[in-house]
């Protein structure tokens, strides 16, 4: 699993960091 698939990686880390932005806009407007 030693660089098997770098972009499922990356799209995990940027999936969730979306994520994150949309509860702490959420969080900011309500």
């Amino acid at each position: 699993m030693t660089g098997d698939s770098p972009r499922q990686f990356e799209l995990l880390l940027l999936h969730t960091g979306q994520n994150l932005h949309q509860s702490l806009s959420w969080h900011q407007t309500s």
